[in-house]
């Protein structure tokens, strides 16, 4: 190793040094996210210096706030949402890895090399059916959850759903008129409309390729009577038709809840982001929950709620 390299690796420990002295501990793998390329020429990894800082007693000394359990597409917009008060602590704990931005994730083509893979993918399975076949079901297993591990496509679903939910509870709240503003103002779409937000977090655009096998077939589907849709999240008409599928992308690589929601505020000294950290139970008191246990690599820890705050569970399905 030359004496250039020592140097180097000595102002990149300077650099993590300095950031614990400062308490910028909330995630040290993913505020280093910049620092990947040099960390990787040197042989260390993200999680090398995670463990070196992320102790015990650092973990479990604060009380918090709000504390989310999955930080998958849920857990990552409620950090970047309730950090905006910073009078407000609040804790993620995920169970996977900070590895968002792995190369497979972020090219829309690599979503092969993500599934069924462990580092990635929780790789369930549905109940077994009468032909005695379980249906593969891919769920993330890493910061910014199935978002992660999807195939892009941005699909609110239909506004009659809405319509049940708003019925069912008998709240405005849950109209789709009430939440179709929440889903533009979370929203970067190439030109703003009535269905679309521009200004938001989460890049959305039309497909950017096409391959003549997907023309071949949307023409087939004009020629037997199938009326085209060119935006499915138009809720001013019906879904039914055929048409490209709006993405979550920008410039071509994915974007995922971590890279959008997370990743911008993780600098934030009221959020701290935890990951391989496995719940395994609420901690309820006098039909209250005061605190939440979990693992890291089989070690039990413990995080502590504040008397008013809450705790969010957001880890999936």
């Amino acid at each position: 190793m030359t004496s250039m390299t020592f140097v180097s690796i000595s102002i990149l420990l300077s650099i993590v040094l300095s950031l614990i002295s400062f308490n910028h501990i909330y995630c040290i793998d993913l505020s280093i996210n910049s620092l990947s390329s040099t960390i990787s020429s040197f042989g260390l990894t993200d999680s090398l210096l995670s463990n070196a800082v992320l102790t015990k007693e650092t973990l479990e000394k604060d009380t918090y706030d709000y504390i989310i359990v999955g930080g998958g597409t849920a857990g990552c917009v409620l950090a970047n949402r309730l950090t905006a008060d910073k009078n407000k602590k609040v804790l993620v704990l995920e169970a996977g890895s900070s590895d968002y931005n792995n190369k497979y994730i972020k090219i829309p083509a690599g979503i092969l090399k993500v599934f069924k893979d462990p580092k990635f993918d929780w790789d369930y399975e549905s109940a077994v059916e009468e032909n005695n076949r379980a249906m593969y079901l891919c769920r993330g297993r890493v910061l910014g959850g199935s978002s992660c591990t999807n195939v892009l496509l941005y699909n609110r679903g239909d506004r009659n759903d809405y319509v049940k939910w708003y019925k069912e509870t008998g709240s405005k709240e849950w109209s789709p008129d009430n939440l179709v503003e929440y889903f533009k103002k979370s929203e970067h779409y190439y030109k703003d409309s009535k269905f679309h937000g521009s200004k938001g977090e989460y890049y959305v655009t039309k497909v950017p390729y096409q391959n003549e096998l997907s023309k071949t077939f949307l023409n087939a589907c004009v020629s037997l009577g199938i009326k085209e849709n060119d935006d499915f999240n138009d809720w001013s008409k019906s879904q039914v038709g055929s048409g490209k599928f709006d993405v979550s992308q920008k410039n071509g690589a994915r974007c995922s809840a971590a890279s959008q929601f997370l990743s911008p505020v993780i600098h934030r000294r009221n959020l701290k982001v935890v990951t391989s950290a496995l719940v395994s139970s609420l901690d309820i008191q006098n039909k209250e929950v005061v605190g939440v246990k979990y693992t890291i690599n089989d070690k039990p820890y413990y995080a502590k709620v504040s008397s008013k705050g809450e705790v969010l569970l957001t880890s999936g399905s």
